[in-house]
């Protein structure tokens, strides 16, 4: 089984490699810029220069070689090229697909359940999102992240039996050599006795691990009959207070019991803004802190999906803590 990788040196995509080397009978060609930064230490494993922006002949002839392209390439902050990587990379992918009209050809896309906008919403609501759930994104990242999926979705489900797609949105991605500084903020709060809950404790924290991503890829590729054409979400949702537990037991100080109503927060946070730009807590963060929102994994239970790498589990949380990242 000859799969292509793209994005494969990035957070997910490095993840991915090691997962799937444990697969027997996988050829695993991963397309990269940075060529030089990368050592075959596999006989399976082949590092191959290609620039998806300019290089598009080499890229057809190394889909037209692979039985499945996994496309883990994504643009989450610079919102002046999310339209070119986030949608029109992928259109491009799906209409080389398209138009080999090869059999038993899978594209694995990776997404986000940004696309369900249900944060948004489901603002101070508890709420179960599935795949059944209608697609409201809000913010450019999302949308782009969502028309990509459209297409994908009304291209390869018409018209060409021998082209199938699958969808992976997973949540909150973390991981050692993660870019957000999201749950080291958090950390740092509770070691310092400075965190506090908002509003109640019944939010919920929506991450999942890297490997965990990386697993569900792996068990996409062993159900390729179950997983055709169908969309998943990727989560291991927890109560907040089960992480923030863990948090305070790590660091050994006491578990944080203040519950501040969120209205004086929110005039916090207003009074913060307007001293200063760089005041810690904003709107964004505090809809991020007491979403009540959680997202199913059942459906990709149905693969075997099991996570292993919990936010709640001390020696995760640790491992994060310890490099920093």
């Amino acid at each position: 089984m000859n799969i292509l990788l793209l994005g494969g040196n990035g957070f997910i995509g490095s993840s991915i490699v090691s997962e799937l080397l444990q697969v027997t009978g996988v050829k695993l060609t991963c397309a990269t810029r940075k060529i030089n930064n990368f050592i075959d230490a596999d006989e399976r494993l082949d590092w191959v220069y290609l620039d998806v922006s300019s290089h598009e002949n080499r890229m057809k002839i190394f889909i037209e070689e692979a039985d499945i392209v996994i496309n883990c390439i994504g643009e989450l902050e610079d919102t002046s090229t999310m339209e070119k990587t986030n949608f029109e990379l992928v259109k491009h992918i799906v209409n080389i697909l398209n138009e080999l009209k090869m059999p038993h050809k899978r594209l694995i896309q990776i997404s986000s359940v940004g696309c369900y906008g249900a944060t948004t919403r489901f603002k101070g609501l508890s709420h179960i999102v599935t795949e059944h759930e209608i697609e409201k994104p809000v913010g450019l990242y999302e949308e782009t992240k969502t028309k990509a999926d459209d297409y994908i979705r009304s291209v390869l489900s018409k018209g060409n039996e021998s082209i199938s797609y699958t969808i992976l949105r997973p949540t909150n991605v973390f991981g050692i050599s993660m870019k957000s500084q999201a749950i080291l903020n958090i950390a740092s709060m509770v070691k310092k006795g400075l965190f506090f809950y908002i509003s109640d404790k019944s939010a919920v924290s929506t991450y999942v691990h890297v490997d965990d991503v990386a697993q569900s890829v792996r068990l996409v590729i062993e159900n390729m009959s179950l997983s055709r054409n169908q969309t998943y979400i990727i989560s291991d949702d927890c109560d907040q207070y089960k992480f923030i537990e863990t948090l305070a037991d790590l660091f050994t100080v006491k578990q944080p019991r203040l519950v501040v109503p969120l209205f004086f927060v929110m005039f916090g946070v207003f009074l913060g803004r307007k001293l200063s730009n760089s005041f810690p807590l904003t709107l964004s963060k505090v809809a991020s802190l007491t979403s009540k929102v959680s997202f199913s994994n059942k459906k990709i239970q149905e693969l075997g999906f099991k996570p292993l790498f919990s936010i709640y589990k001390k020696e995760v949380v640790n491992s994060i803590l310890k490099t920093g990242h």
